[in-house]
């Protein structure tokens, strides 16, 4: 019953939402507000199983990276509309945001040991083809206490939240690096990396150093 009431907000009224953001994202970089680097080349159109990793600066820029994947969702909305993985207290328990909710899979950041009752979630939904845009750094990086810098003086908030590992070494996933960043509503730039496939024996802090030094290498690409 639950998923058949999810199924019918998300086209009455997610499915709506989404295709607003992925207009509005589209009109930014049409007017030249928004400048995006690397998704021709990059971005892996209608594929599945997806984990877009971004750094996160601002409160609220997943659902402008959901954009992205507007092409997508339009068409083939239950297939291709992405899953935002998001902090429960800010997102998932507001009021406002229960039209979102078939595409949000609540964080619970309030225990030493994640959430696990997500990452589980998250699982099944890439095990079902679907796509995932996920924050690791576990919060806003200037919420942080200690980070990594690149050489252009750009910072990531560490140690990156290690469950994302668990997922990107799924069979079949795609890791999807992205850098965004916006100093003003008109002036904002993202950045889309070579897509990346680990194999679920890489070590985790293989992982986790690869995905650090991959976000810092394309936030000096924003200058």
């Amino acid at each position: 019953m639950k998923k058949f009431t999810n199924v019918i907000i998300l086209f009455l009224f997610t499915y709506p939402v989404g295709v607003l953001i992925g207009v509005i994202f589209w009109l930014l970089w049409l007017v030249g507000a928004l400048e995006i680097k690397g998704w021709w080349k990059n971005f892996p159109r209608w594929q599945t199983r997806v984990v877009l990793i971004s750094n996160h600066p601002y409160k609220g820029e997943q659902f402008l990276l959901a954009g992205l994947f507007f092409f997508q969702y339009l068409f083939q909305p239950l297939k291709h509309s992405p899953w935002i993985v998001a902090d429960a207290k800010n997102y998932y328990n507001k009021w406002f945001c229960w039209f979102l909710r078939p595409r949000l899979i609540p964080v619970d950041r309030s225990g030493k040991n994640g959430d696990l009752k997500s990452l589980i979630t998250a699982k099944n939904i890439l095990r079902s083809d679907g796509n995932l845009i996920i924050f690791p750094e576990g919060g806003r990086t200037s919420k942080g206490k200690a980070f990594l810098t690149s050489k252009k003086g750009k910072r990531i908030r560490v140690p990156l939240k290690e469950g994302f590992v668990s997922l990107v070494t799924e069979p079949g996933v795609i890791l999807l690096p992205v850098w965004f960043e916006c100093n003003r509503w008109h002036d904002m730039r993202l950045i889309i990396g070579e897509p990346i496939m680990f194999t679920s024996g890489t070590p985790r802090n293989e992982v986790v150093e690869r995905t650090e030094r991959i976000l810092l290498e394309l936030a000096d690409q924003t200058d």
